[in-house]
């Protein structure tokens, strides 16, 4: 494609360029097509990246992909069922090679979608997080980390797949609203009582207390006193903790700390028992035989017909909460301990929470940031998989461990052979932390983060702590959080819903553009935006209108030129002005300024008045104008300026309006503006009247260009005057009775339209600031719209 081409050339030929503007692109996972959320993310990088080139810095957009552990060995695992294999049959190192097979397929296709959308990637420079220098880096950083007595293998409370057979992080778990039973059972003390509501009665037999809260004044008189697990008749302690809700369920909790987060903490806190009977294939365990080794939906079964007979269940009824599933396996989740190699970044969130050299964009997102750094856990990174980076652990004959970067160094140090290597892989997020560290070939702090507010945590935050511990320095400037695309209900998009929106496929039906441009002007400070075909259709319509324009300039404006200056100056003030709008709404990401500007630019300052100006006074300015206009909106809308500027150059696709000199003089004075305002209170006139002549005592040129844009004759006369900006105009008084009618009854609706604002303001003390503004804006400009009509009363 000739546009890639181009702005290739363009990124390979920028040594005299000495500022660097460098962005990483954030790693789609090698498993899936890019949809309309990669669409919206790239395309503000795009922007951004365009405009800073603009600005003469040397850029560097540098793409790649994420390996995507659990996702991809799924995907390749339910690809080889399919041919009747098993991944245990063929062992790691044949699965590991069907896996890199699939990738590199899995990997041409995503690139091709994404160079289809010809963004200004340095495509030389891309990244895999599993290339030979990713590893590398992430060999340093676990031994490093190690080395300094962060990593440790413990035992822990972890989201098990009981499918896959895997830890998982929580971003790989799914919430789903069900309706299930919940059971309320009775537990028996001496002379006493108490009740527990559950939906999980297979966990009875983890059973190592029964908590209140300590504000639970109908409960607070069984604190300390014992009850007896039913079935088991164990005894175990009523505790208070601040943990039980106290108006959940009955207001009792039955603590299970192997086998739920919160009853884990709540063992911790009173040091309980740790009871485990549900292992990791979903099987209960530890338990009276008749229920030993069956799975956890025939045990709860069981366990409720046992209840029942002993009479210790006092009722079921129907329940609607939160169940969490393995986001790729489908299945329900069990939470239970298991040994996982854990960091501790404490220290590390620490550091990142001190930091504040890197700016938040939307800055309140740095409040949530602040609360999930200032309660951060130990970070569990192993996988019980085997595609990604293998732990750099070795174990030696006596069960010990040894870290190293290669077996070779581990043997050295272990003055041992034979070594068994750890089977774990590291969580996806590990290595995508090191994504600043690794994506580049000398490490520089990047100039902004492009990305969703959803991975704050899981990815920016990490990729913040890594960087600061392992460099020294923070791994970018900025940070933008980017609102999600929705439907036109204004609804998330889902394949569930069947609402998902290919980017593809719209951008085949418009125009990369006229997506872009469409999603652009509702890109206001990482708000949601709801796609419409309406604003999709407006777009393509603004496209057109550009098209048109050009269209008009090559082929049908005259080439006897007679240009005004008085308009030609204006046009070039205006465009100085809006560049520097435009170029200042781009820095503060206020994306929808922008594209605002520039679409008032180019339709109401260009098109409407200057082409029509043109069309009487023909300039061979008009052409330049428009390429300085396109240029300053290329960031924006890329194919169709680079395509309009192309059909004027003799040797095409040579050059790019990206480096289109436009460096016209600055003009500070704008007599242009003189005209508009006459302009306007002329056909404001003549929609009230039959108006046909004006007088102004002003210079000919004036005169002439107010002639051609009111179409209107000037004929003298003293009549009325009217004040029209600096200009003073005066009417025939024939017209003065239809004209007095005609802005009385515009006062009236003004008058009715600002009693209406100000009500409104005066009830809005619970309406959200922005739209408060709005409303005082519209305020303000009703009001001098209505004084401008009362001055002209005035004057009739």
């Amino acid at each position: 494609m000739a546009f890639n081409k181009l702005w290739q050339k363009l990124l390979k030929n920028q040594n005299n360029r000495t500022e660097d503007f460098i962005v990483l692109l954030p790693p789609p996972n090698i498993t899936g097509s890019l949809h309309i959320g990669h669409f919206f993310n790239w395309s503000i990088q795009d922007l951004l990246v365009r405009n800073a080139y603009l600005k003469g810095k040397k850029v560097n957009w540098i793409p790649g992909i994420d390996h995507a552990g659990i996702s991809a060995q799924f995907v390749v695992e339910r690809e080889l069922s399919k041919q009747g294999i098993q991944r245990k049959e063929l062992g790691r190192e044949k699965f590991e090679e069907k896996i890199w097979e699939w990738k590199k397929t899995s990997e041409k296709l995503i690139e091709n979608q994404a160079k289809s959308f010809s963004f200004f990637f340095n495509w030389e420079e891309k990244r895999f997080t599993m290339d030979e220098k990713y590893k590398r880096e992430v060999l340093n950083a676990f031994v490093k980390f190690y080395n300094d007595g962060l990593i440790h293998k413990i035992k822990r409370i972890t989201n098990w797949d009981v499918k896959f057979q895997t830890a998982l992080s929580d971003l790989e778990v799914i919430e789903k609203n069900e309706k299930r039973k919940i059971y309320v059972i009775r537990y028996y003390g001496e002379n006493h009582h108490v009740d527990i509501a559950t939906t999980r009665p297979e966990t009875i037999f983890s059973d190592a207390a029964i908590a209140i809260h300590p504000e639970n004044e109908e409960l607070k008189h069984l604190s300390g006193k014992k009850v007896k697990v039913p079935i088991l008749g164990r005894e175990i302690s009523i505790i208070e903790d601040e943990l039980c809700k106290k108006d959940k369920g009955t207001g009792a909790l039955k603590v299970t700390p192997a086998h739920d987060p919160l009853d884990n903490q709540i063992g911790l806190n009173h040091n309980l028992e740790i009871i485990e009977t549900i292992g990791k294939d979903g099987n209960l365990f530890n338990v009276p035989k008749e229920f030993e080794g069956l799975n956890r939906k025939e045990a709860a079964k069981k366990v409720i017909e046992t209840l029942k007979e002993n009479g210790s269940l006092i009722e079921e009824k129907e329940w609607e909460g939160i169940v969490y599933y393995g986001e790729k396996s489908g299945e329900p989740i069990e939470t239970i301990l298991t040994q996982q190699w854990i960091l501790d970044v404490k220290e590390m969130a620490k550091a990142a929470l001190e930091n504040q050299e890197i700016e938040f964009i939307p800055e309140h997102i740095r409040n949530t940031f602040e609360h999930w750094m200032n309660n951060i856990k130990p970070w569990c990174i192993s996988r019980q998989i085997w595609w990604g980076h293998q732990i750099p652990i070795w174990y030696k004959k006596d069960g010990s461990a040894v870290c190293a970067k290669s077996e070779e160094e581990a043997e050295k140090l272990a003055n041992e052979k034979g070594l068994v290597r750890e089977s774990d892989v590291l969580d996806t997020w590990f290595s995508s932390a090191l994504w600043p560290i690794s994506a580049q070939e000398e490490f520089k702090t990047t100039d902004v983060l492009v990305t969703g507010s959803d991975i704050l945590f899981f990815w920016v935050a990490r990729m913040m702590m890594f960087t600061l511990y392992l460099k020294n320095d923070i791994p970018f400037k900025k940070v933008y959080f980017n609102g999600i695309i929705r439907d036109k209900q204004n609804q998330k998009m889902s394949k569930t819903r069947g609402n998902v929106i290919d980017p593809l496929d719209t951008c085949e039906k418009y125009s990369p553009d006229a997506l872009r441009f469409c999603l652009f002007r509702q890109a206001a400070w990482g708000k949601d935006i709801a796609l419409r075909e309406v604003d999709l259709e407006n777009s393509n319509h603004f496209l057109t209108k550009i098209k048109n324009a050009n269209k008009f300039i090559k082929n049908f404006l005259s080439k006897e030129y007679s240009p005004n200056k008085l308009l030609d100056n204006w046009m070039l003030y205006e465009i100085n002005k809006s560049k520097a709008k435009i170029e200042n709404a781009i820095e503060n990401f206020a994306f929808h300024e922008a594209a605002k500007e520039f679409y008032y630019l180019f339709w109401d300052l260009f098109c409407s008045w200057y082409i029509e100006g043109v069309k009487k006074y023909p300039s061979e300015n008009a052409l330049k104008y428009l390429h300085a206009i396109l240029k300053i909106g290329s960031p924006m809308i890329p194919f169709i300026s680079e395509e309009i500027f192309q059909e004027s150059q003799e040797e095409k696709w040579e050059n790019s309006i990206m480096n289109y000199d436009n460096q016209f003089e600055d003009i500070s004075k704008n007599e242009f503006e003189d005209i508009i305002n006459a302009v306007k209170v002329l056909r404001k006139l003549k929609f009230f009247a039959e108006l046909e002549s004006f007088y102004c005592q002003t210079d000919s040129q004036k005169i002439d260009l107010i002639k051609h844009f009111a179409k209107i004759e000037h004929k003298e006369n003293k009549d009325i005057k009217i004040k029209a900006g600096s200009l003073e105009l005066f009417i025939p008084k024939d017209n003065a009775k239809l004209i007095k009618e005609g802005i009385e009854k515009e006062v009236e609706k003004l008058e009715k339209n600002i009693a209406f604002e100000e009500k409104r303001i005066s009830r809005g003390q619970n309406t959200p600031e922005k739209v408060l503004n709005e409303w005082k804006d519209n305020l303000s400009n009703l009001v001098k719209e209505n004084d401008i009509y009362k001055d002209w009363l005035k004057s009739i």
